[in-house]
């Protein structure tokens, strides 16, 4: 039971960190592009 738990807090965490980094990921990827497209 306790290593379930563990488990699912896990997943909570590393899905949250997945989406902060994509979410960053995105923001640079935009920032580059829209910094290219001023040029």
């Amino acid at each position: 039971m306790f290593a379930l738990d563990r488990v699912s807090i896990f997943e909570s965490l590393t899905k949250q960190s997945f989406k902060k980094i994509s979410g960053f990921l995105y923001q640079v990827k935009y920032e580059r592009y829209r910094y290219s497209a001023l040029r």
